[in-house]
């Protein structure tokens, strides 16, 4: 890692000395979505429906959910790693006032906290996160984090505030024209639905989000949440 933001330094040793602070800060924010990534592979993460890979912050993005990990030594400690990684670029982003940048690592940060389980931790920082997307007036990012916050309040067994976040993201969704997040968060609130076993009360969120895809000519994606539908057993492996 240092090595990756020394290259940084020498290559942005032109521009003045915020803009080499925001690359180092966006070079660390990089390394910890590798380090992230990383364990997921390594420590068993299994992707489900609905997962697009596309540029952190671009057009659409929305970071994949996954199902629980395996508990390996090198998974929790890339887990760490990329909370190292984000924790630094998180102090760059800060110490430019880059809040979309620091808006972004929180969301990160959340999500990593979420995968090791500290959901009062990974509540904490998607509230930050949130509350900076909204002051700068980042549609897409508030509606991510509002997405994913609703999925962890159905883990939690908070169900009625899983529903109104949902609601809230697909709302910010139809707004900004988001047709694709519309569906894939739909469909990640059944997916899950059925991964904390509540697999009837999955089924018409994947069916709505198998309709969606259909109207957008997404046919694998909605030939997989159609099939979970009508399966109502466990999630795919």
């Amino acid at each position: 890692m240092a090595g990756s933001v020394g290259v940084v330094r020498a290559a942005l040793g032109f521009v003045p000395p915020g803009g080499i602070l925001l690359g180092e800060a966006n070079v660390l924010w990089a390394i910890g979505d590798v380090q992230q990534f990383r364990a997921d592979m390594a420590g068993g993460w299994r992707r489900t429906a609905g997962a697009r890979f596309v540029p952190p912050g671009g057009p659409g993005w929305a970071r994949p959910t996954c199902s629980r990990p395996s508990a390996t030594q090198h998974s929790a400690a890339d887990m760490a790693g990329a909370l190292a990684s984000y924790g630094q670029a998180l102090e760059l982003y800060r110490q430019v006032g880059d809040r979309l940048g620091e808006a972004n690592v929180l969301k990160a940060i959340g999500d990593v906290q979420q995968f090791r389980d500290d959901r009062a931790g990974a509540l904490a920082s998607y509230g930050q996160a949130l509350e900076l997307y909204r002051q700068v007036g980042a549609r897409l990012g508030e509606a991510n984090v509002l997405a994913v916050m609703g999925q962890l309040e159905l883990i939690r067994g908070q169900s009625t505030q899983a529903k109104i976040l949902l609601h809230e993201a697909v709302q910010i969704y139809e707004a900004i024209g988001s047709r694709y997040s519309i569906a894939a968060q739909i469909g990640n609130y059944g997916w899950t639905l059925r991964r904390i076993g509540q697999a009837e009360q999955a089924r018409p969120y994947l069916l709505q989000a198998a309709t969606l895809f259909e109207e957008m000519g997404l046919a694998d994606y909605a030939q997989r949440h159609r099939q979970a539908a009508e399966r109502g057993d466990k999630p795919a492996q």
